[in-house]
């Protein structure tokens, strides 16, 4: 039984972060991603108030992840497949449960729930933006400040073209200029830039992701909410997989299975 449960996990996981192992050249660049906690049943998780997020540039197309995201991979290929290892890395990857693709026109999220992955496809210019034309200094580069609505939340960012890129963090994507700095009216999230680098990745788009189930914004709010309030055993047994919780050793493994998802208080957007 605990072969079982452990396969599946570690099946799940993988899923997660299944990649490609091409190495490929990007433009890095590094952001701190300031953010709400989320809500783990009763309780508030501490983890993932403040996360690494990873700008990655590559030719024409980019994407923005979390770099807890981006380095799984290489945990899950070293790791030993016990119990403790698994936990260990189901904890400890990201709070940060989506990743943004701008390729061929695109914007693609994707978002995993569960024991899925959904992607939303948008267009890349959905902000409207008020841009203010006084210039500002930040961290030694010249910026504009822009004012901006993006699914009931206001934006304001900060933009260079001393950097010679029409992009940014998120889905700030069509401004006239590079985004080093957003932050919401609320002071919930805030996107700020620490460096630049080039990097090796060794994958770009994960393949699972084709795979991944292609929802309306309207869709993945009542996928979000409806799982919210589920564990892994009852999503496990959901797809016919019977778990014997009495037959398990390992609390680090029972807390994986009987801990609800849990749900955002504060989304970075809401539909």
């Amino acid at each position: 039984m605990k072969k079982l449960i452990i396969s599946t996990i570690c099946t799940f996981t993988i899923t997660l972060v299944a990649v490609a192992q091409e190495k490929i050249d990007v433009m890095r660049y590094e952001y701190q991603l300031t953010f709400p906690a989320w809500t783990i049943g009763n309780e508030k998780s501490v983890m993932g108030t403040v996360e690494i997020m990873y700008l990655d540039i590559y030719n024409n197309e980019s994407r923005f992840i979390s770099a807890g995201s981006d380095q799984s991979k290489e945990v899950l290929i070293k790791m030993d497949r016990n119990i403790d290892g698994v936990s260990d890395l189901v904890k400890a990857q990201t709070e940060v449960r989506w990743s943004v693709y701008n390729t061929q026109g695109k914007l693609n999220t994707y978002l995993s729930a569960g024991l899925d992955m959904y992607n939303v496809e948008e267009v890349p210019n959905q902000i409207n933006w008020k841009i203010s034309t006084d210039v500002e200094n930040y961290n030694g580069m010249k910026v504009q400040k822009a004012v901006g609505e993006l699914s009931g939340r206001t934006w304001t960012v900060w933009f260079t073209q001393d950097i010679p890129l029409i992009e940014g963090p998120y889905k700030f994507k069509n401004l006239p200029g590079f985004v080093v700095k957003a932050e919401d009216s609320t002071g919930d999230y805030k996107f700020e830039l620490l460096k630049s680098e080039k990097a090796v990745s060794t994958y770009w788009l994960p393949k699972n992701y084709s795979d991944a189930i292609k929802v309306n914004k309207t869709q993945w709010n009542k996928i979000r909410n409806s799982i919210a309030n589920k564990n892994l055993t009852q999503m496990l047994e959901e797809r016919g997989t019977k778990i014997n919780i009495s037959q398990i050793q390992g609390p680090k493994v029972l807390e994986e299975l009987s801990r609800k998802v849990g749900k955002e208080d504060k989304p970075i957007e809401f539909y």
